[in-house]
């Protein structure tokens, strides 16, 4: 747009009479700012709204057509003042700049020409007013640009837009961490008229959105995982502490000083891997599948170190780990065992094996207990000891033995021992490797299988039929003699010892225990 410019030097012709009568002596000229000013309003218009202004024609001192001084009357200016005049009156002051709204109207800055009351009339005149000399005339120019341009107004509304977004994928993420880092780039980033945030560079590039960091114990399968592998650590801790011997014998752990480390090791490598993932829960990652994959990881090592025990292979792996009682425990994973026999091979073993094994019946029972990978103690006080509700108990009609009539007996608590009561005149007869023994073998393969010696399976309407069910196994399965056991259950009925007798249903559960299902049926 191309301004008007005025053809006389203060824009009209009548200001020319106040030349007349200007010294020639050289007076101060005072230089009028060259700037625009501000265009302001009681509230900033936005990016959107705002429109410049068109250029007014210049006028000093901020003077248009509707506000000139009268030619004439009370107000008209007076000729300009002798230099002594001027020195009288004290030195010029500038006026106060004034300010303009919208419409171009003037505000309600102080003027040289108002004293600030509404009725003019009540004031005496004016004495004349000392005009500065003249000055070389300056076109107004055109507003300087001020500002941000159309490429940071852009960037100011894809930051406004972007950013919160960002914050709310990182609060409903929980990374507080994230949101707080934006919160405060947000209160050092300049503004500008509008309060908005602006970049530095107009054109410079919207910021790339910051990558999502996830925590490991927010992520899904983390919990379950812990679970998994905690889990996994109990069920064993629990079965070493209900029964370390059985533990081994379950396990087929050699019953040597190597097989007791090795069964340690394996315990301390599993919590070391429990601890270990426990402590993974303040890992962080921007990769959803590194967390999978490390997720997974535990539950393959827990795998991987069962599946390699229950084989007694080297476990692979090699730490120290603190025990519960503060203990240093250090795993050798390079270690392997030999296994024991699985009981189905020890029991086929004792099944096939002759009564003659020994010098005499007593040394060959006590072979076929060795054959079972067991012990035979003559201490049969020790296993009353070891397992006190199991001896010298009544139960209704089934009358307990007393120590005189215990020919051996089998403790849950010391499964790998058979106790023998040499006392008795049976350890000398064939009863003895044919009979007595092979029945407390089979008190032992029941445990083994069913892990407790009187499992749901040889309840009869509520009636324990332990005995009998033990006898019809060792029959059926131990290579027992039917005959001898069946002199020996006649015997004990007929001094009220009623509980050792079979029959059809001690015969069921005996079959049913030998597969393995050992509930009720």
């Amino acid at each position: 747009m191309t301004e008007q410019q005025p053809q006389e030097p203060y824009g009209d012709p009548q200001y020319e009479s106040y030349r007349e009568g200007t010294p020639t002596e050289s007076v101060p000229t005072i230089s009028m700012p060259t700037e625009s000013i501000p265009i302001t309003g009681a509230s900033g218009p936005t990016g959107a709204s705002r429109q410049r202004q068109a250029p007014q024609p210049h006028t000093p001192y901020g003077f248009s057509s509707a506000t000139r001084p009268p030619t004439s009357g009370p107000y008209a200016p007076g000729p300009f003042p002798t230099p002594e005049a001027r020195a009288t009156q004290g030195s010029y002051e500038a006026p106060a700049p004034w300010s303009r709204t919208l419409n171009g109207a003037s505000s309600s800055a102080s003027s040289p020409f108002t004293t600030g009351q509404t009725n003019r009339q009540a004031h005496p005149p004016y004495p004349p007013y000392p005009m500065p000399p003249y000055q070389q005339y300056r076109p107004m120019q055109p507003p300087r640009k001020t500002g941000i341009g159309a490429g940071g107004i852009t960037a100011i509304v894809a930051a406004v837009i972007v950013i919160p977004a960002l914050l709310f994928i990182a609060v409903t993420a929980g990374l507080m961490t994230v949101a707080k880092n934006h919160i405060s780039q947000g209160a050092n980033e300049p503004t500008n008229s509008y309060g908005n945030a602006s970049p530095s560079d107009p054109n410079q590039a919207d910021p790339e959105p910051t990558a999502t960091v996830y925590r490991m114990d927010e992520w899904p399968g983390y919990e379950s995982m812990v679970t998994y592998v905690t889990d996994k650590l109990d069920h064993y801790k629990d079965e070493i502490l209900n029964n370390n011997t059985m533990f081994m014998s379950e396990y087929r752990i050699p019953d040597t000083q190597d097989g007791t480390d090795y069964m340690t090791g394996y315990m301390a490598a599993l919590l070391g891997t429990v601890n270990e993932a426990k402590a993974a829960a303040d890992e962080t990652s921007e990769d959803p599948d590194a967390l999978d994959a490390k997720i997974d990881s535990y539950r393959t090592t827990v795998d991987t170190l069962e599946a390699r025990f229950k084989k007694g292979q080297a476990l692979g792996v090699s730490m120290t780990v603190t025990g519960n009682d503060g203990k240093k425990y250090t795993v050798d994973g390079s270690k392997s065992i030999t296994l024991r026999p699985t009981w189905d091979e020890l029991e086929q073993r004792v099944a096939k094996a002759s009564n003659s094994l020994g010098s005499g019946n007593a040394a060959s029972a006590q072979k076929l207990v060795e054959l079972a990978d067991m012990k035979l103690s003559w201490d049969i006080d020790e296993g009353f000891r070891q397992c006190p509700a199991f001896a010298g108990t009544d139960d209704g009609d089934n009358k307990a033995l007393t120590k005189s009539e215990t020919f051996g007996f089998y403790c849950p608590a010391t499964p790998n021992v058979i106790y023998g009561n040499r006392s008795m005149p049976d350890w000398n007869m064939t009863y003895a490797p044919a009979a007595g023994v092979r029945h407390e073998l089979s008190h032992h393969a029941i445990h083994m299988r069913c892990g407790t010696i009187e499992p749901e399976a040889i309840m009869q309407n509520g009636v324990n039929r332990t005995e009998g069910v033990t006898n019809s196994y060792a029959v059926k399965y131990m290579g027992a003699n039917r005959a001898l056991i069946q002199q020996s259950i006649d015997y004990a009925a007929s001094t009220g010892h009623k509980q050792y007798r079979m029959d059809a249903f001690t015969d069921r559960a005996a079959e049913r225990i030998h597969s393995g299902q050992c509930n009720a049926g």
